[in-house]
């Protein structure tokens, strides 16, 4: 069963997902270490990355096509090259 503070923990992890999401688009660097700053002392910065990803597989399924799967991987694999 889930407490009342899971929950609020939980919510408080979305809203920072949304928050990142929103800083990353608007090219905030700032607004972006704010978010991981808060996730880091609130101790969720694991549950952060979870909900970045359910929010991922909630608003972008298009990408889980054959073709958006390939240019993602393409996409992936190009940046993991140029870091070596």
């Amino acid at each position: 069963m889930t407490t009342e503070q899971e929950r609020a923990d939980t919510l408080a992890d979305y809203r920072r997902a949304a928050a990142l999401i929103i800083h990353f688009g608007r090219d905030d660097g700032a607004g972006v270490n704010a978010v991981l700053d808060e996730a880091n002392e609130a101790d969720r910065a694991t549950e952060l990355v979870v909900a970045l990803l359910m929010t991922y597989n909630s608003i972008v399924p298009e990408v889980r096509t054959d073709l958006g799967m390939k240019l993602m991987t393409d996409y992936l694999l190009r940046i993991a090259g140029e870091q070596t």
